[in-house]
């Protein structure tokens, strides 16, 4: 079947006046009425050409010459024009749709039509192809012109061409064929994508592809992801992703892709164009706990994505929600808080800390020059938090929740200035359209064991419950017996000594994380255990054996107690333990041998001295 796609603009009028796309700057005048005679014939692809590069100029109809050209060109009969008053704003006109004020169809044989009388001023005329099997574009370009204040006839020889879809070669006007299609990020096809496609008439105006009934066309891609358009002259075409249908999980793109026809052919039959277009994936945010997050302290390390297409990001937060902590601190890698973001507790909800980039700090994940970002994938984020015992009193639990909210829409005053106006694209400034944004993520993912402690009555809401961790060190012989006096130093915390009936030493409400205990002291009689003992605390609050080297976690120890075993000294003698009674009267005889000692040695020097003095004297 034919496809067809028509350009016209008048390229030849009466000795009156010259036809032009742009209107006179003349407004009109009154006077007599007269009629328009539309001459439609067909160019040649030269001819089609050459005249769609000097829209302004025109014939006189006393050109034989120029007018036996034109007759003798085959005739576009079964035109119809369409006829529209203009309104004008500062010398400019514009035409006005609304005011239709005639039509006219061209003879099938001649290739004329006339008419009704009509008076003076500027006139928008609009052809229209009704042979066109291809309603989806315009089938020409349509124009200005003015009528003068004459009672003749005007003359005008609209300048079109037969776009012939069975002999497509590469000249200008012959058809060709656009395959358009959608992947998502890793080159899969997504099938059910909305686009409307757009390009530009020699008046410089965007126009759509139409439905028979004259609406904007909305292109679908099938299941493998392709939109075909066939019987496109050489031209550009501009694809604006609408919706994703059913697609879930990426970014609505409304970056006009520009696909351009330039007609290439292999011997006589054209090549159709092939354009690929990837939607990204939706920003997620994860969250974990860091390796530093030892002791009292709650460090946890944030990931939140960013897109490829960064010009696309006009606002981004994230929100990080805590139950049983305080928020002591944030750093935001490559960034400066309070000029390229700000970190502070939400004011109507003291549970939640959120972290809102600055136009600073937008502008920097923008910059493909910026070493951090220009290879960056995520935004890094490190917050600091200590343990508020009085919440955990009553709740038992460390809360963990974070979300990501963004504005991501194509911003054609920024992104792209060539195409500020372009239809089809949601307006990101408007306050009244309803955009798919903003985009929100949750970290973790929904948990329905979960309940929210907020709000027990939802258990879809994703969160994350952290149990502070309370363990036990025992110190016992080989025998397996509780010894007395046990006491421990414990990475990230302070010293901890046996308490109780049960002789144990009781470490409270860690966070997760690797830490190292070391023996300091045990009962007397007994050999310190000089085994360092590596443990890993779980986010449940269990302990686990732990291989500080390899990084790997071991078996969960029973009841979460850590056990040194101290051997019992020999018989034989033994130096006594550091700090015990037996110390101190070993330090006192010592003090007292020490003194005797150099108080004898003093009588003996003494003594010496005299004798020698009492024998000078002699």
């Amino acid at each position: 079947m034919k496809k067809m796609f028509r350009r016209t603009a008048a390229i030849a009028i009466s000795a009156f006046m010259a036809a032009q796309y742009i209107p006179f700057t003349a407004v009109a005048v009154t006077g007599g009425t007269q009629q328009i005679i539309i001459h439609s014939y067909q160019l040649s692809a030269e001819e089609y050409a050459t005249a769609s590069g000097n829209p302004a100029t025109g014939i006189k109809a006393s050109d034989e010459a120029t007018l036996a050209n034109y007759n003798s060109r085959a005739v576009r009969g079964d035109m119809t024009y369409k006829i529209y008053g203009t309104t004008s704003s500062a010398g400019k006109y514009s035409p006005d749709k609304a005011n239709l004020i005639t039509t006219v169809v061209t003879d099938s044989t001649t290739g004329i039509g006339t008419s009704e009388m009509l008076l003076p001023g500027v006139y928008w005329i609009d052809p229209i192809d009704n042979d066109n099997t291809n309603p989806e574009f315009a089938d020409a370009d349509a124009f200005f012109i003015e009528l003068p204040n004459a009672s003749n006839p005007l003359n005008i020889y609209p300048k079109t061409t037969d776009n012939d879809y069975d002999n497509q070669s590469s000249d200008n006007g012959k058809l060709h064929t656009i395959e358009f299609t959608k992947t998502n990020s890793s080159g899969s096809a997504l099938a059910g994508v909305d686009f409307k496609v757009y390009f530009k008439n020699a008046n410089g105006e965007w126009e759509s592809a139409k439905t028979t009934t004259g609406e904007e066309k909305t292109y679908t891609t099938d299941s493998n992801g392709k939109i075909t358009i066939a019987g496109l002259p050489v031209g550009d075409y501009y694809f604006v992703e609408q919706s994703l249908g059913t697609n879930t999980g990426y970014l609505l793109d409304q970056t006009p892709q520009k696909v351009t026809i330039t007609g290439t052919k292999v011997g006589e039959t054209a090549v159709p164009v092939a354009y690929s277009f990837a939607n990204e994936d939706e920003l997620k945010v994860g969250k974990v706990i860091a390796a530093d997050g030892e002791g009292h302290t709650y460090n946890w390390k944030i990931t939140a994505d960013l897109p490829v297409n960064r010009d696309n990001l006009l606002s981004y937060v994230i929100t990080d929600k805590f139950k049983g902590v305080d928020i002591t601190g944030v750093t935001v890698e490559g960034m400066t808080k309070d000029t390229d973001f700000t970190a502070a507790v939400d004011s109507t909800n003291t549970d939640e800390y959120v972290i809102t980039l600055l136009p600073d700090g937008l502008n920097k994940i923008k910059d493909s020059n910026n070493s951090t970002f220009s290879v960056a994938t995520a935004l890094n984020i490190t917050i600091e938090s200590s343990l508020d015992t009085n919440d955990l009193a009553t709740n038992n639990n460390v809360v963990n929740k974070a979300s990501i909210s963004y504005k991501y829409a194509y911003n054609p005053d920024s992104a792209d200035p060539s195409t500020p106006d372009i239809p089809g694209i949601i307006d990101p400034d408007d306050p009244n359209n309803t955009p798919p944004y903003p985009a929100v993520n949750n970290y973790p993912p929904s948990d329905p064991t979960v309940p929210d402690p907020d709000d027990p009555s939802d258990p879809t809401t994703p969160i994350e419950v952290i149990k502070p961790c309370t363990f036990y060190i025992s110190n016992k012989n080989e025998s397996g017996e509780e010894l007395t006096n046990g006491a421990y130093d414990v990475s990230k915390g302070s010293p901890y000594s046996d308490s109780g009936a049960e002789n144990l030493a009781t470490v409270p409400n860690l966070a997760p994380g690797p830490y190292a205990i070391k023996q300091t002291g045990t009962q007397s009689g007994y050999q310190i255990d000089t085994t360092v003992k590596n443990i890993y605390i779980s986010k449940d609050g269990n302990i686990y054996e732990y291989d500080p080297t390899t990084k790997n976690v071991g078996s969960k120890i029973t009841d979460n107690k850590v056990i040194f075993t101290n051997a019992a000294r020999t018989s034989t003698f033994d130096l006594p333990f550091t700090g015990t009674t037996a110390t101190i009267v070993f330090t006192i005889t010592g003090i007292l041998l020490m003194a005797g000692t150099a108080f004898f040695i003093f009588i003996i020097l003494k003594k010496r001295d005299d004798d020698e003095e009492e024998q000078e004297n002699n």
